[in-house]
């Protein structure tokens, strides 16, 4: 099995290993957080400017880019 996890869960955090009474699951992780999301934003940023078509490579990058960032919890007023 694998799970692929936003910016909001690090690795060491999950466990990679699911018991389910008498069946064992290993999973293989993937993190989001771990990709340099400024990198992917100015290569595909260079790529737009350019008038370079994007590779199937590119549209991956591009779909799991705006996950790549940590959410900030917005402050709410009473």
């Amino acid at each position: 099995m694998i799970v692929i996890y936003t910016a909001d869960v690090r690795k060491g955090s999950t466990k990679p290993i699911l018991d389910l009474a008498g069946m064992t699951l290993s999973i293989t992780e993937g993190f989001l957080s771990e990709l340099k999301s400024k990198e992917i934003r100015d290569e595909l940023t260079t790529k737009i400017e350019a008038g370079e078509p994007f590779t199937e490579e590119d549209m991956m990058k591009l779909a799991i880019y705006p996950l790549t960032y940590r959410v900030r919890s917005a402050s709410r007023k009473p």
